[in-house]
């Protein structure tokens, strides 16, 4: 298109820079941030994938940021899929270098997308991704090397990717720095 320009929203970060792991912490924390949209963002995959009794024996903690007219539905799937006592909905949050102090790694199992900021600002904070196949996901996203790409929205493909991610998680401080120097 002649004449044109492409600009990408700004992210939400006063500051810009790797935020050290909490070595400290045993338990794996992910974060979901996201409008709650469930025929968007996936959260219904997630959950499918964390069920099973393979994720069920592992430390980990799921923290889900954000709001939508769906939060209902997701924290009624939640309980459906028995994850409360391991799911936590955190709600809205302006600190987005707040949700990167205590999580380890962004979960994106998005059904479609463009580029999401969430993405981006979890990278610029030195968090590796966990995306699906859509959108500009490639874009940023280079399985193995900041982060893990699922080949489809779907179950499998997440747990696929998910696993990939857990068998690698001495390496997620050096895919932070890989994603930092992408960003």
């Amino acid at each position: 298109i002649e004449n044109s320009i492409l600009v990408r929203n700004p992210v939400n970060l006063k500051e810009i820079g790797i935020i050290p792991y909490n070595e400290n912490d045993s338990m794996v924390k992910f974060a979901m941030v996201a409008n709650l949209l469930v025929n968007h963002k996936g959260h219904d995959i997630l959950f499918d994938v964390l069920r099973s009794a393979k994720w069920l024996d592992r430390e980990w903690q799921l923290n889900i940021y954000g709001s939508g007219d769906d939060e209902k539905y997701i924290r009624d799937l939640c309980a459906f899929f028995k994850l409360q006592d391991r799911v936590h909905f955190k709600g809205r949050t302006n600190d987005i270098r707040k949700v990167w102090e205590e999580n380890q790694m962004l979960l994106m199992p998005s059904l479609c997308e463009g580029i999401p900021l969430a993405v981006v600002e979890a990278m610029l904070c030195g968090r590796p991704v966990i995306a699906t196949d859509t959108g500009g996901h490639m874009e940023w996203i280079q399985d193995g090397h900041n982060g893990f790409i699922a080949e489809g929205a779907n179950v499998y493909s997440y747990d696929k990717a998910l696993e990939r991610a857990w068998q690698q998680k001495s390496s997620w401080p050096d895919l932070g720095m890989n994603a930092f120097n992408t960003a």
